[in-house]
């Protein structure tokens, strides 16, 4: 037995719902879901600590003791906790539902009014979550298979029969959202001491431009080609928005810089840090979905403000959870080069203060 967790996207994860079986239906049953609420955004990032896994799978008699919920995909890669759950008392864990209203392949449904957050977060009563499956929207009721087979990896291929027992390998859906956190684009120009480069075109070892420490060694570079849809469609920034020289593409939760006066007022800091898809108005920067997007990571020795098509904006945070946002050949490479992000804890500092989503939109209407 081991001890595993659970990713999971807000949207996909309800309290309080109401849970309804048919044994007749499905492959093995059906959990029908219906009401309930969601008592975090859509776009946060829940990870679930789970004992008692058995080879990749959580059954009737494993144990639910902790739950970490980030503010985005962002947060989550950089560490950033917005709450932290843990047992009310020493020992306790979360129960969790073993029959088909509650364990299938691909849902899951625990009593966690036992975990208690320990920084204001929202209080829990009775789970349920599914990854991969919009829980937003209820009418007509959810409804899911108890057996599912399961691709681990998100390749389409089937990974493992469904038998009843929820998988680990469900992570997929939560990261491949994440791997889109801090990305650029194919064809984004990064400023560097030779001039723009075309971000395909830069490597290991190659000096780009930073704000705050100039020109700095890129430590790993990565790209990975996703469909551009729903939450991994990019955001575009119309030439001039943000002071860019042309039209920047980067992933809806890639962090631009602002600055100015506003900001220093409202936050105490002239620099701050927004998400793009907080700054979307739907005229000079909005989403643009469809077709495929290839999206790049870039990584230094810490956290730092480059410039694409001259403007400022962040690199990949080199934390502990940025391995969980690139493919497992990936994770090797950047292992060799940062061996202490096997246990490092996540806590190095960004390069600016980070607007949450509420900060951001009241920063857009005061400026």
């Amino acid at each position: 037995m081991s001890t595993e967790q659970i990713v999971v996207m807000g949207g996909s994860l309800l309290d309080n719902a109401a849970i309804g079986t048919n044994h007749g239906s499905g492959n093995g049953g059906q959990v029908i879901i219906q009401n309930g609420t969601l008592p975090f955004g859509t776009d946060d990032v829940i990870v679930i600590t789970v004992e008692n896994v058995r080879a990749g799978e959580v059954t009737g008699s494993s144990r639910i003791v902790g739950m970490k919920v980030y503010d985005n995909a962002a947060a989550y890669v950089n560490g950033e906790t917005l709450y932290t759950y843990g047992p009310m008392n020493p020992g306790q864990s979360a129960n969790i539902q073993g029959d088909l209203s509650g364990l299938g392949d691909t849902y899951l449904r625990f009593n966690a009014n036992v975990l208690v957050s320990s920084d204001g977060g929202p209080r829990l009563n009775n789970v349920i979550l599914a990854p991969g499956v919009d829980l937003t929207q209820l009418n007509p009721p959810v409804r899911i298979d108890h057996r599912s087979d399961t691709d681990d990896d998100g390749d389409g291929v089937t990974e493992r029969a469904g038998d009843g027992n929820f998988n680990i390998g469900n992570n997929h859906f939560a990261l491949e959202e994440i791997a889109a956190a801090v990305c650029f684009t194919q064809g984004t120009r990064i400023d560097t001491p030779e001039g723009p480069r075309l971000i395909e075109e830069l490597a290991a070892g190659d000096l780009v431009h930073t704000l705050d420490h100039g020109p700095q060694p890129i430590r790993w570079i990565g790209s990975r080609r996703v469909a551009a849809c729903g939450a991994l469609a990019p955001v575009v920034i119309r030439a001039g928005a943000l002071g860019n020289l042309r039209d920047l593409r980067v992933s809806p939760n890639h962090r631009m810089l602002l600055r100015g006066p506003m900001a220093e007022m409202l936050f105490g800091e002239r620099d701050v840090l927004v998400a793009a898809k907080h700054l979307v108005n739907d005229t000079t920067i909005r989403r643009a979905g469809g077709g495929e997007v290839t999206y790049f990571h870039m990584l230094f020795d810490s956290h730092q403000i480059v410039f694409a098509e001259a403007c400022p904006t962040e690199s990949l945070y080199p934390g502990a959870e940025a391995l969980r946002s690139v493919s497992d050949a990936a994770r090797r490479e950047i292992l060799l080069l940062f061996p202490e992000l096997a246990t490092a804890d996540g806590t190095q500092a960004l390069a600016r203060y980070e607007l949450t989503a509420w900060e951001a939109q009241t920063l857009c209407h005061a400026g």
